[in-house]
């Protein structure tokens, strides 16, 4: 019993030192050393053949008794929530006094050779246990009454605990305190010779051991509990968090797309404001240059010069100036619309100038503004299959043509840091182009496009746009990306070069092959590889290759 006690108070005071706020654990401990203390003394006791041996081994019990029920007091109260309390205080204070004064050993205060109280156990005619003790002293004895009080007063204050929650702890602890009690008053009275039989302290010491260890294991069980359901709750909580963090996080992407193509569409919009407004200032004076000389050729007087001319020109020139009394004004006129000729002149130059130099104007406006027009891009992370996919899904509103299949292949591609608007518009432009070629019933089947995404080397990815239309002739394989380069009477030839200098922003190269006409061509536009995050950078969708009809 001496071994299970101390293991229960090496027990808890791990705990103690472990679960400093569970305070009940470090009186408990305490209390199951002082009790393991004296079962090995009782165990000295009763293995002793002489007075003397006894006597020693009884002082060492009687010395544990102060020790014991101050801390079953101890313990007990913090247990119940009472420690605070007068009552408690003045006892543990007593005790504390008493167990200096068990240490002497006095004729009379404690226990001696000179008052032996001899005490035999006989089974019929035999005697089985012989107790080799002596009558105790004053100390022992004040020790042992106001042990037997403090459990009183103890047992009381657990008896109005239980009777106030009816815990089952409660009345565990209840029941090990009165076994307790009966088993301290049975050893009192044969230490005091009232009658003889077994000494029952430590055994029933033993059965409030257990119901204190229920108590405890109860209140672990509960505690482990509880935490139990606070870790489901915290994952549920968790679980629920990072779910509306996940939503946050599309909606402030979603939000932060949104201020890009707003920041984009703003800033187009002030450069066309100031565009239009320095142009407008010049078109003005354009206009004001233009009027001036639509006065000038309205009020010329070249139309009556050239009456003159066709007059004395004619075939009756000789009868004009010989019969017509006009004629001789002639000179005159000649004179006067030939200096308001030069004036005229010199005026519409003047206004050419003007109107050169306004042009001019323009002309530097516009060369100006040019570099405004290629606003910086804005890199954000990329999902390039998800762009491939979006720019398709465009073309299809564009092109109703359900008579193209289309063909997916997008091999696992990590996310990139790039222009995602600037490449959207680049695989327009080449979709577009695509569509075109196939454009025309002379084409026979099949008619297809085709998407790639792959990664021809360890640093740069390539998309490539293929379609089985009418194909580009050798010679026109570099000259497509030219500006204003086309095929097509009704296009501008625009889409491919605008599309080659947006390439050309982003760092990469567009290039064009074909097998000659009617055997369709593939647009590759590669581009480097930029990391999103060097560590986690999440990988596109697996390769897949689908058809779209």
């Amino acid at each position: 019993m001496g071994a299970i006690n101390a293991y229960l108070g090496a027990y808890h005071l791990i705990l103690a030192l472990r679960r400093p706020k569970a305070r009940e654990h470090l009186p408990f401990a305490l209390l199951c050393f002082a009790v393991a203390a004296y079962d090995l003394f009782s165990a000295g006791f009763y293995d002793c053949t002489s007075l003397a041996q006894g006597v020693f081994w009884e002082g060492l019990q009687l010395q544990c008794v102060a020790p014991i029920s101050m801390m079953m007091l101890w313990f007990i109260a913090r247990l119940i929530g009472t420690e605070r309390r007068t009552g408690v205080r003045v006892f543990l204070a007593w005790f504390a006094i008493l167990v200096p004064l068990t240490f002497l050993r006095r004729e009379g205060w404690t226990v001696s050779v000179s008052t032996p109280a001899i005490k035999h156990i006989v089974w019929g005619t035999h005697t089985i246990i012989t107790y080799h003790e002596s009558d105790i002293g004053v100390v022992f004895g004040i020790t042992l009454v106001s042990a037997f009080i403090a459990y009183g007063y103890a047992g009381l204050g657990l008896f109005r605990h239980y009777r106030r929650n009816r815990s089952s702890s409660d009345l565990a602890l209840l029941v090990g305190n009165v076994a307790y009690f009966a088993g301290a008053a049975n050893d009192s009275l044969i230490a005091a010779g009232l009658y003889s039989s077994v000494y029952l302290g430590e055994y029933a010491f033993l059965i409030l051991t257990l119901s204190m260890a229920y108590v405890l294991l109860s209140r672990f069980v509960d505690l482990q509990s509880d935490v139990e359901a606070l870790n489901v709750n915290l994952e549920r909580a968790v679980l629920q968090r990072t779910a509306a963090l996940q939503r946050s996080l599309e909606q402030q992407s979603a939000m932060q797309d949104q201020l890009v193509a707003a920041s984009r569409r703003s800033g187009m919009a002030d450069v066309a404001t100031h565009v239009l407004h320095n142009l407008g200032n010049a078109l003005n004076s354009v206009n004001v240059s233009v009027n001036v000389l639509e006065d000038a050729v309205r009020d010329s007087r070249l139309s009556g010069l050239s009456k003159v001319v066709r007059r004395i020109c004619g075939p009756d020139d000789v009868r004009y100036f010989t019969d017509d009394a006009r004629a001789s004004r002639v000179p005159e006129y000649l004179t006067a619309s030939t200096a308001q000729l030069e004036t005229e002149r010199t005026s519409v130059a003047t206004e050419l100038a003007s109107l050169r130099d306004h042009v001019e104007h323009i002309k530097v406006i516009v060369e100006t503004q040019q570099p405004h027009a290629h606003a910086p891009g804005v890199h954000a992370r990329t999902s390039l299959a998800a762009v491939l996919d979006e720019a398709l899904s465009a073309s299809l509103v564009r092109h109703q043509d359900r008579g193209v299949e289309l063909e997916r292949a997008y091999d696992p591609i990590p996310d990139i840091e790039i222009d995602r608007h600037k490449l959207l518009e680049i695989l327009a432009g080449l979709l577009d182009n695509a569509w075109d070629a196939l454009d025309g019933t002379a084409l026979a089947p099949p008619r297809r496009i085709r998407l790639r995404l792959h990664a021809p080397a360890d640093h740069r990815i390539a998309i490539d746009v293929e379609d089985t239309g009418r194909g580009i002739p050798p010679e026109n394989l570099t000259r497509i990306f030219h500006h204003g380069f086309t095929t097509r009477a009704e296009r501008r030839g625009f889409g491919l070069h605008a599309s080659a200098c947006a390439t050309s922003e982003l760092g990469g190269t567009l290039t064009a092959t074909s097998g000659g006409p009617g055997l369709g061509a593939r647009f590759t536009l590669t581009l480097p590889l930029r990391l999103a995050t060097p560590a986690t950078a999440a990988t596109s969708q697996p390769a897949a290759m689908s058809s779209i009809p």
